[in-house]
This record gives C-alpha cells, sequence and structure tokens, in this order.
C-alpha cells in the first residue's frame, strides 16, 4: 500500500520557532557590512512588517561649557533633531527552499540537510543586506559634507596604496572617531594587493585560534580588516565605526508549504530590514574617483 500523505498534519507539526532561529543564525554568519563589526543595532521598538519606524537612542554628543558654582550651568543641553532619531523598515526580501520531509529534518536540529537549506537561505539573505547596507553609507558620505570620499588606485603600488588607506585612518582620527573598533571592509581586488604588503596582518597570524567570522581577514593600521564581494560599483573601501549606523532586520513571516511541481515540502518567509546612516563623520569611503 502507498503512504497516503497528510499535509494538514504536516503543516500542524511545524515548527516556526526553530527556523526562525536556524536561518537567522545562518544570516548573522554570513553577513558583513551588515554585521555588528559595521553598524550597531542601538533601536527601539518591535519590527512587524515592512514599512515599519523604529526609533534609536538619542545620538547627539553632550554639551561642554565651565561651570560657575554661583551662577550654574550655562545653556541647555543640545536637543536632537525627532526626524533623525527614526528610520524605516523599507526592504522586504522572500526567500522559499525545499526540503524532502519537513518533519524528519525539524527533528534533527543542527542536521546536515537542516543546515544546507537554512544556510544557503541565510548566506543569500545576508548577501542582500550587505549590499543593501553598504549602499546606504556611500549615498550618505556621496551627499554629504567633509572629505569622506577617497580615491583608490589600484593600480599604483603596494605603498601608494598604503598611503590612501593612510588616508582613510586621518580623516577618521579629525572627527575624533573611537580608535577601538575600528573597521574597514574592502573588495576581494584590494584584499589581494593587501596580501602582497607586509604590513598587513592577515587572519592566519592572529594571536588567537579562534574562527574568524563575519568576512574578517586581518589587520591594518589599527582597524579590523573584512572582505566582501557586494560593494556598490567603483567602490574598494568601507571604512569607520559601527557608532555611525544602525541596522534592524527581522523574520517577520515564516511558513510550511506544499510546492504544485514536486513531492516535498517546503518552507518559504519574508526577510525585512532597515539602516540609517546617523553619524557619517565616522565612516569613510574608498573609491574610483573619476
Amino acid at each position: 500500500m502507498p503512504t497516503i500523505f497528510n499535509a494538514a498534519a504536516r503543516q500542524a507539526r511545524f515548527i516556526p520557532e526553530i527556523w526562525i532561529s536556524q536561518i537567522f543564525e545562518a544570516i548573522d554568519a554570513n553577513l558583513v557590512i551588515g554585521s555588528s563589526l559595521v553598524v550597531n543595532r542601538d533601536y527601539e521598538g518591535e519590527i512587524q512588517r515592512a514599512g515599519d519606524t523604529v526609533r534609536i537612542p538619542t545620538v547627539v554628543d553632550p554639551a561642554t561649557a565651565p561651570y560657575d558654582p554661583l551662577v550654574g550651568f550655562a545653556g541647555d543641553p543640545a536637543e536632537p533633531i525627532s526626524n533623525s532619531l527614526t528610520f524605516e523598515i523599507e526592504k522586504a526580501n522572500s526567500f522559499r527552499f525545499r526540503v524532502e520531509d519537513i518533519t524528519r529534518v525539524q527533528s534533527q536540529i543542527g542536521g546536515q540537510f537542516m543546515d544546507h537549506g537554512t544556510t544557503r537561505a541565510g548566506r543569500k539573505l545576508a548577501e542582500d543586506a550587505d549590499r543593501y547596507v553598504a549602499d546606504k553609507i556611500v549615498t550618505a558620505l556621496a551627499s554629504g559634507a567633509g572629505n569622506r570620499l577617497i580615491d583608490i588606485d589600484l593600480a599604483a603600488t603596494n605603498d601608494a596604496v598604503y598611503k590612501q588607506l593612510i588616508q582613510a585612518k586621518v580623516e577618521l582620527d579629525k572627527t575624533n572617531t573611537p580608535q577601538s573598533g575600528r573597521f574597514m571592509v574592502v573588495s576581494p581586488d584590494l584584499y589581494g594587493i593587501l596580501l602582497n604588503d607586509n604590513r598587513f596582518i592577515d587572519a592566519s597570524r592572529f594571536d588567537s585560534d579562534a574562527p574568524i567570522k563575519n568576512g574578517v581577514i586581518g589587520r591594518i593600521l589599527g582597524f579590523t580588516v573584512a572582505t566582501c564581494n557586494v560593494m556598490p560599483a567603483t567602490v574598494h573601501m568601507i571604512g569607520g565605526h559601527q557608532i555611525a549606523t544602525t541596522y534592524a532586520d527581522q523574520i517577520t513571516e515564516i511558513e510550511y508549504y506544499r510546492p504544485e511541481k514536486f513531492f516535498a515540502d517546503a518552507v518559504r518567509g519574508l526577510h525585512v530590514y532597515g539602516a540609517k546612516v546617523m553619524r557619517p563623520e565616522h565612516l569613510v569611503v574608498g573609491k574610483i574617483i573619476p
């Protein structure tokens, strides 16, 4: 006798929380520009759908002034601009993948098949999110004031490229960007150049045996360096500190379904996210400038 398939029974056994957890873990493992190395997640509010608005706690620097014990403080605290403290969850990215038997896979959390499905989904979702955050940063710096864009000439000598990266450090020094926690995300082409420079400390020479995550490849000039292959066109470096950019994301929908063309189970969902550059003075972009 053939097995009678019962879609309703499998639907009832589907546990969304398991799949959300696994996919989120896969996204976080693959993010580079959207990772905690580059962005912060200092926002308030629950994300339920694309179009939601989340609030960022105050980011204005404290005011300083001489204090006279006879007359008290001079002036009032600086007030943040209200519309600069919110941003929209403006992107929604769907995903779907097929499994042969969802109840069997679900019972083997951490098993090979589960890892393959969620890892592939997480990798693709992370690439889209990285591309989005990178575009946000480059657009914010291209339209802002100050020397936040520097020329990167990949055809130059190693010494010349190194001096270009020094300029990135100097620009961040000028704006009192914190020294600790600085990042530099580079394109694969620029990474290839750094590998030929003895001043670049690649990850294989780190003192720790801990696994390297989120694209981290080494250190140079006080920056933790990561590589990413979804950089905007002509951009070969994004540097700065995570205090500059806020990012938020959520998986708002996930469900079991039965593909029409296959005798198989499948999972589909929706990943929503948004980002805002709050402090562009703590970022610098290196690109080919015509």
